[in-house]
C-alpha cells in the first residue's frame, strides 16, 4: 500500500474510531457519567457494545500507517469485522422489531459499520493485490 491509502485508512478510522467509541462510552457508561439513564433503551445490546468496544481499540492500533504496512490483512479483518458486527446488529433490531420509541436504536452505528467495513475491504483488497518486492 502506498503512503495515501494507508493515510486515507488512518483518517476514515479515525472519524468511524470517534463515532463508535463516542456511543459506546455513552451506551456503557453513560448512567455513572451522567447519573442517569442515558440510554436505557439500549441495555439488551450491553454485550454487543463491550464486543464493539474493544475491536475498536484494537482498530485504533491497528489504523496507524506503520501497522497498515505491517500488518494489511489483519488490519483489514478487524475493521471488517468491527463494521459488521455494527451493520449485523441494525438489521437484526429491524427483524425482530423490538419495541423501541423512535425506531431502530442501533441506527447511530451504521456511520462507523459502512466505515469500518469500506476500510477493512480496502485493506484486504490491497493487500492481495500488492506485489511483493524481491
Amino acid at each position: 500500500m502506498n503512503k495515501w491509502s494507508t493515510a486515507t485508512i488512518f483518517m476514515l478510522n479515525g472519524l468511524g474510531t470517534v463515532f463508535l467509541l463516542g456511543e459506546s462510552i455513552l451506551v456503557l457508561f453513560g448512567d455513572t457519567i451522567f447519573n442517569e439513564g442515558v440510554a436505557e433503551a439500549l441495555d439488551p445490546y450491553i454485550p454487543l457494545y463491550w464486543i464493539l468496544f474493544v475491536l475498536t481499540l484494537s482498530a485504533i492500533y491497528f489504523s496507524f500507517p506503520k501497522q497498515i504496512k505491517i500488518h494489511s490483512a489483519r488490519s483489514g479483518w478487524i475493521f471488517a469485522l468491527t463494521g459488521f458486527l455494527c451493520l449485523g446488529g441494525i438489521v437484526y433490531t429491524e427483524i425482530t422489531r423490538l419495541p423501541y420509541s423512535g425506531g431502530n436504536s442501533l441506527s447511530p452505528l451504521i456511520i462507523p459499520g459502512m466505515i469500518f467495513v469500506s476500510t477493512g475491504l480496502w485493506c484486504l483488497i490491497a493487500k492481495k493485490f500488492t506485489v511483493k518486492k524481491g
